[in-house]
């Protein structure tokens, strides 16, 4: 027997070996699978896993009938995802003040809706797989197919697009293609990868060279992009101080807890009164802006003329019919500060259930007599201007609106630096903070901007313009972050196409296997 046989003999029995529980259990290997998946995320950054997660899964899907293959979808989705958003328990539970059996209705009812999305996603891929016999038209559809279910779960129903696959880019030399096509486009790219090694065990050994040549080739080029710059420095740098207040959300709204975070907040800022531009974080003061005016006039006062700073606050207002109007706001606090040419941002993709409320009004009704957190928040408009300080525009969103992509681009490529402000206070000591870092960064990246972060108790970082974690301060604590930040102008390939391109590129893909289905019958 040649040694090519024996080769071959030995690849299909490890197949084999390895593919029989796979088969034989699939529903409990999907949840092992899915429980996996966080785990490639950050805090912890075992990639791997998170990739073998999507390589097993897959491989049961594509040996499943569609109706068997959704089920266990819907099962790996919803342990990636009980595994992976565990801690949405801790904001509506610990901190926003719910019951535990409410909290876990909460958080279970966000699983089974992103598992639903799987669900589905493995369905297509169990009916596909019985169509396709192209090995290589097989594997283009199937991440095709992965990759706009991610993009579709990024909006529908207002979006959660955490846990995508293409945030495990960071710090590979994938990370060169998100300024070319995106977080999802890196998802793309692994999702082929994993199809390619998948079925590395149904081809001759020229299309295992081929494959082989096709992921080096496509990594090599992804590091030599990640060397190139699409933007180019803009003025002098500037020296910055992100202010971490370290107030516990537990304590944040407390009214003996005011006057303690109103002093440490001024003292920081005014004893960091020599960099150009400081940073308050998400809703840092308590209170609407317009019952402490006096507090920031008074801190600018005796900041001068020549230092301004952002500062996340609410904002209240009245439409001309007299409606009150309640607004997450980022504000700057300069010489025409509540003036007729003030400077300010109003977030506008709101968080559901946290700052507004799509239920019938008995409902909401009855969360204010429970005492949990029931009040709407007003949207802010999705097209607005950078805040503009001594020449240097900044791009400014909340929270997790630098989760979607459209949201961070809607300023560019006009924004020189962009600015995160966040109260990740909400989540405690999970993983959410962490994760959270992670997006920010892919955010930074995609865009070639730096990104200043200010949070109210981590995780605050100063991130370049390649997606790179400059520094950082402790958790928990009252901080300030120092450094300097360089702005930039110009704009990538992503900027401009935004996600566009890869979407477009899927649905055409997509439309041609059907046609070419078509055709053949």
């Amino acid at each position: 027997m040649s040694a090519a046989a024996i080769d071959s003999s030995q690849t299909n029995s490890i197949y084999h070996t390895v593919s029989k529980p796979l088969l034989e259990y699939p529903k409990l290997f999907s949840f092992v699978l899915g429980a996996l998946l966080p785990f490639g995320f950050a805090p912890y950054g075992f990639y791997v896993l998170s990739l073998l997660s999507v390589f097993g899964i897959i491989f049961i899907w594509r040996k499943q009938t569609p109706k068997n293959a959704s089920k266990s979808g819907f099962i790996f989705g919803f342990a990636a995802f009980l595994f992976g958003a565990y801690w949405v328990t801790i904001s509506v539970g610990t901190f926003g003040g719910a019951p535990t059996w409410l909290a876990m209705i909460v958080m279970l009812g966000l699983v089974a809706l992103m598992a639903s999305y799987f669900a589905l996603l493995a369905y297509l891929i169990a009916k596909y797989s019985q169509i396709i016999t192209s090995n290589l038209m097989w594997a283009f559809t199937i991440a095709s197919l992965w990759t706009l279910m991610e993009w579709f779960r990024s909006w529908v129903l207002t979006g959660f697009p955490w846990l995508n696959l293409g945030y495990l880019s960071l710090d590979t030399p994938l990370a060169g293609y998100a300024p070319l096509g995106g977080v999802y486009f890196c998802t793309f790219l692994w999702v082929l990868f994993i199809t390619f090694i998948l079925n590395f065990n149904r081809v001759d050994k020229t299309q295992k060279i081929i494959t082989i040549g096709f992921i080096l080739v496509t990594v090599f080029f992804g590091g030599l992009f990640n060397k190139h710059s699409y933007t180019q420095d803009y003025q002098a740098a500037k020296s910055l101080a992100l202010i971490q207040g370290g107030v516990s959300q537990d304590k944040k709204w407390l009214p003996q807890q005011f006057p303690i975070t109103t002093e440490l907040y001024a003292k920081l800022t005014v004893e960091n009164s020599d960099a150009d531009i400081l940073v308050w974080p998400e809703a840092a003061i308590p209170r609407f802006r317009s019952e402490v005016l006096p507090y920031y006039a008074g801190i600018k006062a005796r900041l001068g003329a020549n230092t301004d700073f952002l500062v996340g606050g609410l904002e209240r207002r009245f439409d001309s019919q007299g409606e009150r109007q309640d607004f997450n706001s980022l504000f700057l606090v300069d010489d025409k500060f509540n003036g007729p040419e003030e400077q300010l941002y109003f977030k506008s993709h709101l968080v559901p259930y946290g700052e507004y409320f799509p239920l019938p009004e008995f409902v909401r009704q009855w969360l204010c007599r429970m005492g949990l957190p029931c009040n709407n928040l007003t949207a802010g408009a999705k097209t607005q201007k950078p805040i503009s300080v001594n020449g240097i525009k900044y791009g400014v969103f909340i929270c997790y609106e630098d989760a979607y992509t459209d949201r961070v681009n809607a300023m560019l490529p006009e924004a020189n630096i962009l600015v995160n402000v966040t109260n990740d206070a909400w989540f405690g000591g999970s993983m959410a903070p962490h994760q959270h870092l992670q997006v920010t960064r892919m955010r930074a990246l995609e865009t070639e901007r730096p990104i200043l972060r200010a949070t109210n108790n981590g995780i605050t970082a100063l991130i370049d313009k390649k997606g790179k974690v400059v520094k950082t301060v402790e958790q928990f604590k009252p901080q300030v972050l120092r450094g300097t930040v360089q702005g930039v102008k110009g704009a990538t390939p992503f900027v401009m196409l935004g996600n566009w391109m890869i979407v477009g590129i899927c649905f055409g893909f997509l439309i041609i296997i059907r046609l070419l289905y078509r055709k053949s019958n």
